[in-house]
């Protein structure tokens, strides 16, 4: 009878663990292919290059105004956009905890938006990463001509707050764990891009929309082999800043 009583505990144990496990994960980690588009891009999205809704891929940025990781893929991606004009690239915002100024400059970046001035102030707070303060972001303003009464109300705006949270939002359900973090959007799939180096961004982009093959500079190379592209260091390998681990 106690053997009995064992086993059917034992099972009762093994159910519970397995229902348990199902469980964590289906929290831990979200269902990419149950995310509409405009939770993946946003409900007011920031793009460059084609229509997200005709493109035929969607590169999804998460990133951070203080992350230099962030400030050196940048002009590498506006610049891809430029010469691709088959996808679209959307910016997402994924301010860093303990970051002082990400935040800031991320409403700085909406503020903008405001006035028809994202793209530009995106570019000039990536210039000033890092030497970001609020009188340095305020001056941004004032140097691409902003009306400065209507940026200092939008900056501090709850309707500015509420865009940046969105997007942190999106990183946290995402599992997001640091920047820059990139996804891609393309036949109706949603997929995080595992990038390691810049030229490596080029390269994924090109081989998913069937293009030729980019200039490769075969000398370019880390010790393990990846392919780096010099574009203002002679390497400029992609790493990740990592979000601070709490207790």
């Amino acid at each position: 009878m106690n053997s009995e009583k064992l086993i059917v505990a034992f099972i009762g144990l093994v159910t519970l663990g397995i229902f348990s496990f199902i469980a964590y994960t289906s929290f831990k980690t979200p269902v990419l292919s149950d995310l509409t588009l405009e939770q993946v891009i946003g409900s007011q999205p920031h793009t460059l290059g084609a229509n997200v809704n005709e493109a035929k891929l969607v590169l999804v940025e998460f990133s951070d105004f203080e992350c230099p990781y962030c400030a050196q893929v940048e002009p590498v991606l506006v610049n891809l956009v430029e010469t691709t004009p088959e996808m679209a690239l959307v910016y997402r915002h994924f301010p860093i905890p303990g970051h002082r100024y990400a935040q800031l400059a991320a409403r700085a970046s909406e503020a903008a938006a405001n006035q028809g001035k994202f793209w530009e102030m995106v570019s000039e707070l990536f210039k000033i990463s890092p030497d970001l303060t609020e009188e340095n972001i305020k001056m941004l303003a004032k140097d691409l001509g902003l009306n400065e009464e209507q940026f200092a109300n939008d900056l501090n705006s709850q309707e500015t707050t509420d865009k940046v949270v969105e997007d942190s939002n999106m990183s946290k359900t995402l599992n997001l764990n640091g920047t820059p973090s990139f996804y891609v959007v393309q036949d109706g799939k949603f997929e995080k891009l595992d990038i390691t180096s810049i030229n490596s961004i080029e390269d994924e982009v090109r081989r998913r929309l069937g293009l030729s093959e980019p200039q490769s500079q075969p000398d370019s190379t880390s010790e393990t082999g990846v392919e780096l592209e010099p574009v203002s260091e002679p390497e400029t390998q992609i790493e990740i800043e990592s979000v601070p681990v709490t207790e």
